[in-house]
């Protein structure tokens, strides 16, 4: 069996040429994937692809022979992996500082302590923005999300402070 290491996860197409929007892990964004197999799952088996070309900001690669955004649909919202060989030869230490899936199920308040809008479900990437679908009075509610909005240190206060207005709140709610 292949020994893998997630590296980060695929988003949407991007471009006419079949290119892979991905959001690597922080341990992962300096590296260059081009040339090396990347692993994508397809109904539960992870499957490799070549990388024929990675953009160094690490914001999209392309695959080898997929020239189209059509044969990216089943790619979509998955996770990455890099075999274990490729991991350490690239010299990766894992961390991740990234990933926010750490903050899922914590409580969400914004600009202060005093209001708490509620428990964070999960973070979305949307066109041009990633959104924190969070739980307030039996609704899912969407709130714009950057790591440079934390105001905290979520690792010691165990709670997610947003530097966003209050109203942002008022705007999602349906009544």
């Amino acid at each position: 069996m292949i020994d893998l290491k997630e590296i980060g996860r695929t988003r949407k197409s991007f471009g006419k040429e079949g290119a892979l929007r991905i959001q690597l892990h922080d341990f992962a964004e300096e590296s260059d994937l081009s040339g090396l197999f990347v692993f994508i799952e397809r109904m539960g088996c992870p499957i490799p692809f070549k990388i024929v070309q990675h953009n160094l900001d690490g914001e999209w690669i392309k695959i080898n022979k997929i020239d189209s955004p059509n044969g990216l649909t089943e790619l979509k919202s998955k996770l990455l992996y890099l075999e274990k060989h490729d991991f350490e030869q690239l010299g990766i230490e894992e961390k991740r500082d990234s990933d926010f899936s750490r903050l899922i199920g914590v409580d969400v308040f914004l600009g202060d302590i005093e209001f708490k809008v509620g428990q964070l479900l999960r973070i979305e990437e949307f066109p041009h923005q990633l959104m924190a679908i969070i739980e307030r009075n039996g609704q899912e509610i969407l709130i714009p999300f950057h790591s440079d909005l934390i105001i905290n240190d979520f690792e010691i206060d165990k709670v997610l402070i947003l530097d966003l207005p209050i109203d942002i709140v008022e705007l999602n709610t349906q009544e």
